[in-house]
């Protein structure tokens, strides 16, 4: 029996989608998690997913590592969202506004938050343990295996991943079914784990300086948008946070960068879920944990 995963995924609903048919930064990308499950297989000498689960030596890390790549294997042949984000920078300090601001060569900003201030080190962004504590994270665990993926996305060496916007209404209305007194908004813990939960990792400011560059158009007429452009949503989202970073603002707070757009200015930026948290308007880059 074959361990090729276009194969043998469980609950694959692209089981009549063949690789040769899917766009090539697709198809690389496919098969980079398909070698990642077959390495797991081949592991624990499972032809398949079902014979993985039955083996008693499975580690709980390994079974977690391959449902997530299943499931970004699947996500990704089918196509929900995803985009290929190219160019991603690898400076280590912050270029000049006159570069974050640049229309055309640039990343077309009309406003920069003073915050983000030419030559300042990328090292000053970082999400700390204490940051994840601060905000509820009390689980030592999940705290490692956070702060473990965005290192990871800071050491990646390809200039290309992929990408998607993450919408949490549909995590909020969730919530409220389960506890109709739940507030219709969400806590910056509540949105970590629910991006986790999705198998994906909050972006780096890198990748949301990429993000704007290429794909981010809220000024855009809808009749000129692509269907891709359609299916994110991404256009008409007024704020996309990148999660994995965080600063110190004029006044002391810790906020995390953001894209915003106010009605007439694409504006980088920062903010915080605050004390009443995030509404559904507020959307958030982020990428398949196996996109690292």
């Amino acid at each position: 029996m074959s361990t090729n995963p276009f194969e043998t995924a469980p609950n694959l609903a692209t089981s009549h989608i063949k690789r040769q048919d899917l766009p090539t930064n697709v198809r690389k990308y496919a098969d980079n998690l398909a070698a990642q499950i077959k390495e797991v297989y081949a592991k624990y000498g499972a032809k398949n997913f079902e014979e993985l689960k039955e083996n008693k030596k499975l580690s709980a890390q390994d079974a977690r590592k391959v449902a997530d790549l299943l499931k970004a294997f699947n996500e990704a042949v089918e196509k929900k969202g995803h985009v290929t984000l190219r160019d991603v920078p690898t400076f280590t300090v912050l270029p000049s506004h006159d570069i974050l601001k640049d229309k055309q060569a640039g990343y077309g900003f009309d406003y920069v938050l003073n915050e983000y201030r030419e030559g300042r080190p990328l090292s000053d962004f970082a999400l700390t343990d204490k940051d994840l504590r601060d905000i509820g994270f009390d689980d030592l665990q999940k705290r490692e295996e956070l702060l473990q993926a965005i290192a990871q996305a800071k050491e990646h060496k390809e200039s290309d991943r992929m990408a998607t916007v993450f919408d949490i209404g549909d995590v909020i209305a969730k919530k409220q079914r389960e506890n109709p007194s739940h507030p219709d908004r969400l806590t910056k813990k509540e949105v970590i784990e629910a991006i986790d939960a999705a198998g994906c990792r909050p972006a780096t400011l890198e990748e949301l300086l990429a993000f704007a560059k290429q794909f981010w158009r809220p000024d855009a007429d809808p009749a000129t948008l692509t269907d891709e452009e359609k299916l994110l949503q991404r256009v008409n989202a007024r704020f996309i946070y990148a999660l994995a970073y965080r600063f110190t603002d004029s006044d002391g707070l810790r906020d995390s960068p953001c894209v915003r757009w106010n009605g007439d200015k694409r504006r980088l930026s920062g903010g915080d879920a605050g004390s009443d948290g995030w509404s559904g308007d507020v959307h958030f880059l982020v990428f398949p944990k196996t996109s690292s």
